[in-house]
């Protein structure tokens, strides 16, 4: 058994997108699965539900109780900058249709307006994300990486900035519950993944390519 390590964290190495149908199970067949090589920066913001906070006044401007409740953890809200335009990440995330030539994709056409209630709702994916492990002045050798997963997520287009410098391509997304990933499909996780996700130690990272890869389930 490894011994234990307190690590810290640095770099963005590897994000991987896994299609879910409705239910958060993963999507079986080809072009299920993306990983790319060029995040830039990954912002996870948790939101609560405030608790509420309570005072009973007497008639003579005393404090004579008072309680405050528990803050309610609801989500994570998440943003993503990419290094490069890649569309089958984009079709994937965002419910976009991509633009295919020889089977591969060379761009998207961006998600219909929402001004009918019949165009499809935001995919369903697993998101998950890759930094390195840092122990004082180099990546840990029994621990290099750590693995951060969210096994159900949705995604919106974000702002993006273009100028004389290199564009960054934005998407914004929320996170819910996902009781059905499991263990997922790519057996790199320690345990069954609970409803929210989480972070853990791990020795590999995924292979990235600039397209789709698929994933048979069994």
């Amino acid at each position: 058994m490894a011994a234990a390590e307190c690590l810290a964290m640095i770099h963005l190495c590897r994000v991987r997108v896994t299609r879910l149908d409705q239910f958060g199970h993963p999507v079986a067949g080809p072009n299920n699965v993306y990983i790319s090589a060029n995040p830039m920066v990954l912002t996870v913001t948790p939101s609560y539900e405030a608790g509420q906070d309570l005072t009973l006044v007497g008639g003579c401007d005393c404090i004579i109780a008072e309680y405050r409740g528990y803050d309610k953890l609801k989500r994570f809200d998440l943003e993503l900058d990419v290094g490069a335009f890649e569309p089958g990440l984009m079709e994937m995330m965002l419910g976009a249709t991509a633009i295919l030539s020889s089977s591969n994709p060379i761009g998207v056409w961006w998600p219909l307006n929402q001004f009918n209630c019949g165009v499809p709702a935001q995919p369903n994916v697993c998101f998950e994300a890759w930094q390195d492990g840092w122990n004082e002045d180099q990546q840990d050798a029994t621990w290099p990486y750590i693995h951060h997963i969210f096994p159900s997520s949705f995604w919106s287009i974000g702002a993006t900035t273009m100028q004389n410098d290199f564009t960054q391509p934005k998407l914004t997304g929320f996170t819910r519950q996902n009781t059905n990933w499991g263990l997922g499909i790519f057996g790199d996780q320690p345990e069954s993944a609970q409803a929210l996700g989480g972070s853990f130690y791990s020795t590999t990272t995924p292979t990235a390519a600039c397209g789709y890869q698929s994933h048979s389930i069994t």
